[in-house]
Order: structure tokens, then C-alpha cells, then sequence
């Protein structure tokens, strides 16, 4: 019995492990690989705060508090202001340059502790204004903007105004870019896309924190939209350092990739720099800024769109209302 005993035990012990005899005697088994690292991407699908026609709001929290921040894949830096008990640490002064050229003071400072959703953000340096606020959404202080600078450069963010919900996608670091991603070329500094305006080719900035889009006034020139045509048109102002007037018109026809948009109204501005494509256009539709591949991909969803409001970040375009207002 014992020695039947110990044969079933033998037999189980093969069966089990049949890498013990895979090896000649006095051999030691070979090592076993190692196993390879896993990676899961990180994935973070939050909604929107604020109305139809705001520029995106964030829920985010700071610290374990609650806040709001707005949130414009196009804008570079973060820049905070202090709301009530929400501060920000304060370190030498600098200048940053507005779109229409002209420089404003600011402190440095950093964000720390902040999370959107379940994505923690690394801590990054950013720009604190010197003016505070008291503005909130849905309860929350809203305590600046979010630039692409405090994601990771392989973000693959999608904007869906429509829904009302913004996803932002981390892949793995060792994910090559994939040279067949929709999409077109895009910038990675200054999101510049190709595009057309009444059939001429140019490049425009993408800004979804823009109420409506904006064309330099030498750019409209080159186009053919003359100072007569623009006399018809209602005048607006534009406050980013410095106001700035100029005149609403429409064009006729809007090219970015495969989609073309009738009529859309653009800002005419002698002091613009170049064009920049607003909140007016991603309000159609689904927009999709993929970091890791250099691409962006717009997907209309819808064929009217609500007028933009007043809440908007207001160190960039807060005050881009008609005159008549």
C-alpha cells in the first residue's frame, strides 16, 4: 500500500508539474521568463458643468474640495485665480502674451492635488491672476483654466458639447503612434489645423474656449470679403487685454477635413493674429484632440447650435459681445 501510495503521488506530481521532467538528470530546469508588464490605460468620461453655449467646465477637485475649472484643449498654460477659500501659492511676477499681442502680469505658481474624475494630474506649474473671483457653476468655485500642458502629451482627449461630456484617454507609454489614425495633421504646440475659408487654404488655431470664431481682418482681405461687405455687418467687441472692434460676418463656406459648415460666422479683427475656430464650430458636433498621433477628428452630430453665453473664461474672451448689448 505505501509503495502504491507513493507511485500515485509520483504520478500526480508529473502531471502537475511536467517541467520537472524535462530535463536530464542532474540538469536544473530552465528559468522561467519573465512575465511581461501590463498596462491599462487610463480612461476618465466626465460630464460637462454650466449651459448649453458655455465653454467647457470641469468638475474637478483640488485638495479633496470640490471646484470647477474651464478646460480648452487649445490653451497652453493653467491659469488660476483664488475663489474664496480655494488660494494659490504666488511666486515672482511674469507676462504672458493675449491673442491680440498684448502682454499682462501675472504670478507663477503650481497646481497641486487635483484630480478630474479618477485621473490625478501631476503637478504642474501654472499662472496665477492677480484679480480673485467669486464666480461658481453648479456650487462650485471655478478657479481658472486647464491647459493641455497639465495632461500627459499622449492624451487623446474627446469633446462631445453636444452631450455635454469631455473623455480624456492615457494610453500605455509604450504605445507606438499609429500612422493611419482619422483625423487631420494637428500642431502640438499651437494646435494649427489645416483648413479652408471660401476655398482658400490657410491654417486656423483650435479654441474651444472662444464663444465665436475669429478671422484676421487681412486674412478676410485675402479672401475677398470686402469693406463694403463688412460695413453690413453688426459690430462686436472683444476684450482680452485690450478691446478690440470688429465686425460679425458670415462665410459662405467652412472646410476642416471632410466636413463643410455653411454660413458660419466668424469675427472680423484687425488686431487678430491669426484665425482661431470657436465654440460656434465644436457645438455642432464631437471633437476629438489625439495628442498621442498629432491628429484631430470633428464628427457633426448636430445641425443647430445654442448661442454662445457670458460664461467663459474671462482673462481670454469674457467680453466677446455684440456693441449693442
Amino acid at each position: 500500500m505505501a509503495t502504491e501510495s507513493l507511485l500515485v503521488r509520483l504520478v500526480a506530481l508529473l502531471i502537475v508539474s511536467p517541467g520537472l521532467c524535462a530535463c536530464e538528470a542532474g540538469q536544473r530546469p530552465a528559468a522561467r521568463p519573465a512575465a511581461a508588464k501590463t498596462c491599462n490605460p487610463t480612461i476618465s468620461a466626465l460630464p460637462l458643468l454650466g449651459r448649453p453655449g458655455d465653454s467647457p467646465l470641469l468638475p474637478i477637485t483640488v485638495a479633496g474640495a470640490d471646484a470647477a475649472i474651464f478646460f480648452s484643449p487649445g490653451f497652453g498654460p493653467t491659469m488660476l485665480r483664488d475663489n474664496g477659500s480655494l488660494r494659490f501659492p504666488r511666486e515672482e511676477t511674469t507676462q504672458i502674451v493675449e491673442p491680440d499681442g498684448n502682454a499682462v502680469d501675472v504670478d507663477r505658481s503650481y497646481l497641486r492635488g487635483v484630480k478630474i474624475g479618477a485621473l490625478p494630474i501631476e503637478d504642474r506649474r501654472a499662472f496665477r491672476q492677480w484679480d480673485p473671483t467669486d464666480a461658481t457653476v453648479d456650487g462650485r468655485p471655478i478657479v481658472g483654466i486647464l491647459g493641455r500642458g497639465a495632461l500627459p502629451a499622449n492624451a487623446i482627449i474627446t469633446l462631445d458639447l453636444p452631450k455635454e461630456t469631455v473623455q480624456v484617454a492615457v494610453p500605455c507609454d509604450d504605445t507606438p503612434p499609429d500612422p493611419n489614425a482619422p483625423g487631420i495633421p494637428m500642431g502640438s504646440e499651437v494646435l494649427a489645423v489645416p483648413v479652408e475659408i471660401e476655398g482658400v487654404p490657410t491654417e486656423a488655431v483650435l479654441d474651444p474656449d472662444l464663444p465665436i470664431s475669429i478671422m484676421p481682418r487681412a486674412l478676410a482681405r485675402k479672401i475677398g470679403i470686402t469693406d463694403k461687405a463688412l460695413a453690413d455687418d453688426p459690430p462686436v467687441l472683444t476684450l482680452f487685454s485690450a478691446v478690440s472692434l470688429g465686425r460679425r460676418h458670415r462665410v459662405k463656406r467652412f472646410d476642416i477635413g471632410d466636413v463643410e459648415v455653411r454660413n458660419m460666422p466668424f469675427d472680423i479683427e484687425e488686431k487678430a493674429r491669426v484665425p482661431l475656430i470657436g465654440l460656434n464650430f465644436f457645438s455642432f458636433g464631437r471633437s476629438t484632440f489625439n495628442f498621442q498621433n498629432g491628429r484631430f477628428l470633428f464628427q457633426p452630430t448636430i445641425e443647430t447650435v445654442t448661442p454662445p453665453t457670458k460664461l467663459h473664461f474671462d482673462r481670454t474672451r469674457l467680453a466677446h459681445v455684440s456693441v449693442g448689448e
